[in-house]
């Protein structure tokens, strides 16, 4: 393992984040470089990202706009909903005071007809009105007749009580049948000029009446401009693609304008790069670009003297596992040398062992030809005689190869 892992990492760690704040400074190079003056820049792939980066920003303000326009929309139709329905809930108030008091102006204006002189003018307002009032008062006369009635004995009291029942029941649905006659009358009333009749408090009574009436048509007119107002923000929020859920279309635009800031992010450090690569200080002058550029180029020969270093360490460590591993090769080596020295003092032996028995088996069977008398076998040589004839000749070590003779090409020729 390389000695210098710790330092070797520690500096691949510091390429990283400086690496990272390049990309940042270029970014950054590049969104300043966007703002400055376009005349000055021949550079056309340079223009045609500074084109791009324009095409963005106007899709991004579309994008933002429409988000904007959702929202103040949403907010305007939340209050006029409001607004709308506390006007409805103003109008069911007035017309209910309203009402209240159309009785009270139906009967004051009822007992005004009947003392007029010339009624002819107003017959048709009354008919109805005229028409209750004589069931009741007909009603009225048939109760007062079965009460003296009733007086004449026990049997005739028990009679009537029944039908007396029955009078006062259909008495209190001619009234209540008369009093929506008067409030029917007292809206029509309040739409004539009946009212130059009243005097007093019955002409308070129609200045009331009018004065609701007033208040409930203004109520209602604001009401519809509201709703109209609410219909044409409807009609603009579907152009703006809301059915129903405003919010899920806002976050589905803001996703798109993340999406395109990510690309502009992109051609913001695309035209960094670009300006630092072919270095346009001189076609693009400006200070603070420049100073810039002097940041980035400082980060990068950073960047290379760290990866020098790790280059030296990385030869230093494995120049160091070599020299390791080279001893240890010519250490298994020498051991290899000696093993062989053995192997090779062994086969001597066995040759030797071999060629006696050759030649004493060529000996037997000259014996056995009748060549020559047996004669025992010859005792085994002693110990130094192997040793003698077992030893080879010295080995040539490899880095020192063995000296040619005089006159020798140090080329390989044929045989």
């Amino acid at each position: 393992m390389n000695p210098h892992r710790k330092e070797i990492e520690s500096h691949e760690a510091d390429i990283t984040r400086v690496e990272q704040h390049i990309q940042t400074e270029l970014v950054s190079l590049g969104r300043q470089v966007a703002t400055v003056d376009r005349a000055s820049i021949r550079h056309p792939e340079m223009r045609k990202y500074l084109a791009s980066i324009d095409t963005l920003k106007k899709t991004m303000d579309l994008y933002r706009g429409d988000v904007a326009k959702i929202r103040e929309a949403e907010r305007r139709v939340a209050t006029l909903e409001k607004e709308i329905a506390a006007a409805e809930a103003k109008v069911k108030e007035l017309t209910a005071e309203r009402e209240q008091r159309l009785v009270d102006l139906g009967a004051g204006c009822w007992t005004v007809y009947r003392s007029l002189a010339s009624k002819e003018p107003y017959r048709a307002l009354f008919d109805e009105v005229a028409k209750h009032d004589m069931e009741t008062e007909r009603l009225a006369k048939d109760l007062k007749a079965l009460e003296e009635h009733e007086r004449h004995g026990l049997f005739d009291k028990l009679k009537a009580y029944g039908q007396k029942l029955s009078k006062r029941s259909a008495i209190a649905k001619a009234e209540k049948k008369k009093a929506e006659a008067l409030a029917a009358a007292g809206t029509r009333l309040a739409a004539s000029d009946f009212s130059r009749h009243a005097t007093g408090d019955l002409l308070l009574v129609f200045d009331f009446v009018k004065e609701k009436g007033r208040a409930i048509d203004a109520t209602q007119a604001d009401a519809r401009m509201r709703q109209d107002e609410t219909d044409k923000l409807g009609a603009a929020l579907k152009k703006l693609g809301v059915e129903e859920n405003g919010e899920a279309r806002v976050r589905d635009t803001e996703k798109r304008i993340t999406d395109v800031q990510r690309e502009l992010d992109v051609m913001f450090g695309w035209v960094g790069q670009h300006f630092f690569e072919k270095d346009l200080r001189t076609e693009i002058v400006d200070a603070s670009l420049a100073a810039k550029w002097e940041v980035v180029n400082g980060l990068r020969t950073s960047i290379a003297k760290k990866r020098e270093a790790i280059g030296r360490l990385r030869a230093d460590g494995e120049l160091e596992d070599l020299v390791k591993k080279d001893a240890s090769l010519q250490s298994r080596r020498r051991q290899l040398d000696e093993d062989l020295k053995v192997k090779q003092r062994q086969v001597a032996v066995v040759d030797l062992e071999i060629a006696a028995g050759l030649k004493r088996i060529d000996e037997l069977r000259r014996v056995l030809a009748g060549e020559a008398p047996f004669t025992p076998p010859a005792p085994p040589p002693s110990p130094d005689f192997y040793e003698k004839a077992a030893t080879p000749p010295p080995a040539t070590p490899p880095s020192q190869p063995a000296p040619r003779p005089p006159g020798t090409s140090s080329s390989p020729t044929a045989p």
